[in-house]
């Protein structure tokens, strides 16, 4: 069956890969330098008090990933239902979870965004925002939150295409919901005197632009995964299914912002430039993650999901074996990358000495091991597609939130030292590499007991 532009029954399953992943390297990559944009034209625009409107904007970043990519999850139990129903052939089924799909994401963006607007401030008062940029900050999260419908939107259709096998078009739309931030961040920067509003009314609006070109393709396709508006249904089977797998998820992918909630808290505690810094450095890490974990993790689940419902076992193994391959070693050249340029990278993004130190400082200490998250993270998305996403839940609650909290209540408080910002700033980081080898420890270990014990036996849960 070949599937949009990718031939998933083609016997070179590591350039059918490739091929798939390509793009999503491109729209991770995209995303991320767009997602920048806001952060390099505030200090551009608004030199004299640039670091304090970066930092607002920055002091915001643990509180979105914690509110929308907590839902965000859900999207990838779409992924793993609709993977295993293109395998089998399931056309009924296929159409049941795209409609129910776009359904929950509509509903869960208007809740999300209700919650989001009314206590942003409370989420900003938890994470002490340094009082210099509190007000910014908070206006950008309620701007933001506006276009949170359009987000899960865009992130559930987008979910429906990538995994028919069209990661092209995904692209085209991320580049031009991207353009259109660009371009109203300079007009908006150039006429509107509050600079933190001008970033934020850009990057709803262009969210909006992104989900409404998703929206439109599935509409107007003619395949098994298009989107018929007249029959429009929700279909609680569909949604049993998509829960089942993407609740857990959504579960774990809360656990990993909220446990930076914490370290977002003790970062805004050593001031505006250091929160600048480790803002920029994020920026830069998602970059180093979009050429090798996420978009391996993305192709993995799609290959083991449409396998596993084609009932072709010996696939798998080489899709899992591929993107363990070809992710850890992108990582490895793009983090060193990284480190070799890592003053230049980090002034694109910020300008005074104290903030690119500070960027410095976090990337040394997280991008050397981003292998390792990418290792976990692959071996994660294979757990996922077996029908085990609670087990990865589990493990995350363990090996990160629970770790996490300990790190932030035992092990960093000897080493806080406000004086010393960016030591301390080094005891908050250090902890994310620690707890990604612990991942990685459980998810190997893990993967070995399902793949022998119940896939290879053909004792995996019926997602079909």
């Amino acid at each position: 069956m070949k599937i949009r532009n990718v031939d998933m029954n083609s016997p070179k399953v590591a350039r059918s890969i490739i091929l798939y992943a390509i793009p999503l390297v491109f729209i991770n990559l995209v995303q991320s330098l767009f997602n920048s944009v806001d952060m390099v034209m505030l200090d551009a625009f608004d030199a004299s008090e640039g670091s304090v409107a970066v930092a607002a904007v920055g002091a915001t970043s643990s509180i979105i990933h914690f509110i929308v990519n907590t839902f965000f999850g859900i999207s990838t139990g779409t992924k793993i239902v609709l993977s295993h129903n293109l395998g089998a052939n399931h056309k009924i089924q296929i159409r049941r979870t795209v409609s129910t799909s776009i359904i929950t994401a509509a509903v869960l963006g208007v809740v999300i965004s209700v919650f989001g607007f009314f206590f942003s401030g409370s989420f900003l008062h938890i994470t002490k925002c340094p009082t210099d940029c509190f007000e910014g900050a908070q206006l950008y999260l309620r701007i933001y939150m506006l276009g949170v419908p359009a987000i899960m939107l865009y992130n559930f259709a987008s979910a429906i295409i990538t995994t028919s096998g069209d990661t092209k078009r995904p692209l085209y739309y991320m580049i031009i919901s991207g353009l259109t931030n660009v371009i109203l961040n300079f007009i908006l920067l150039m006429i509107l005197p509050e600079k933190v509003m001008a970033v934020a009314i850009a990057t709803a609006v262009s969210q909006c632009v992104g989900a409404a070109l998703a929206l439109f393709r599935l509409i107007s396709s003619k395949d098994v995964c298009s989107l018929n508006l007249k029959n429009l249904k929700w279909s609680f089977h569909s949604f049993k299914k998509i829960m089942v797998n993407g609740l857990p998820i959504a579960f774990s992918s809360g656990l990993l912002p909220f446990s930076n909630l914490q370290i977002q808290t003790q970062l805004n505690e050593l001031g505006s430039a250091v929160v600048a810094g480790s803002a920029a450095a994020s920026n830069i890490e998602s970059i180093v993650a979009a050429f090798g974990s996420t978009a391996m993790s993305s192709s993995v689940s799609v290959f083991v999901g449409y396998n596993i419902g084609a009932k072709r076992p010996d696939r798998v193994k080489k899709s899992i074996l591929t993107c363990l391959c070809v992710g850890v070693g992108v990582s490895v050249v793009m983090s060193s990358i990284c480190m070799i340029f890592s003053a230049p990278l980090a002034s694109l993004f910020v300008t005074g000495e104290a903030s690119v130190s500070a960027a410095q400082t976090r990337m040394f200490t997280n991008v050397l091991f981003y292998f390792i998250a990418c290792s976990y993270s692959v071996l994660g998305h294979v757990i996922q597609s077996f029908g085990y996403s609670y087990i990865s839940t589990i493990n995350s609650i363990v090996s990160v939130l629970i770790f996490r909290i300990f790190w932030m209540y035992v092990i960093y408080p000897p080493h806080m030292d406000l004086s010393a910002p960016l030591e301390s700033l080094f005891w908050i980081v250090v902890c994310w590499p620690v707890s990604w080898t612990l991942l990685l420890i459980a998810n190997v270990s893990i993967f070995f007991y399902l793949y022998y014990a119940k896939f290879k036996k053909g004792k995996l849960k019926r997602l079909t």
